[in-house]
């Protein structure tokens, strides 16, 4: 039986399902989040050069090295190209999925989370 689908002739679609599975997609995505993050909390620097890891093919994401970010200047330029690559109401508007959103929010937000606790040397 298809959770999506109704439990009956009538079609209707069973809302304690949806609402199921929605959590466990975000659980699943979550913990791939965490591994990401890991170890890069407030690193900037070493969160943007391993975006590759976490975002999907799609979303246009261009790998960046952690040497292409020696200077603040060019952290400054990566961030400001991640943040329009994965904000979520740019993500929204390409059509993305639920998964999709989900990490669009959950890693814009750590980025944020970032430079604000001030590891780098700019100010977004």
């Amino acid at each position: 039986m298809d959770p999506l689908k109704g439990d009956g002739e009538d079609g209707v679609v069973n809302l304690s399902n949806v609402v199921f599975l929605t959590q466990r997609i975000a659980e699943t995505l979550d913990v791939e989040i965490k591994r990401w993050a890991t170890g890069k909390e407030g690193n900037l620097r070493a969160l943007l050069s391993t975006l590759q890891y976490v975002l999907w093919p799609e979303c246009g994401w261009q790998p960046v090295s952690l040497t292409d970010l020696i200077t603040a200047a060019a952290v400054k330029k990566v961030y400001r190209k991640a943040t329009l690559c994965i904000h979520p109401d740019k993500v929204q508007q390409k059509g993305a999925n639920l998964q999709q959103k989900y990490i669009a929010e959950k890693v814009f937000d750590l980025l944020k989370i970032s430079v604000l606790r001030g590891k780098t040397h700019f100010a977004p």
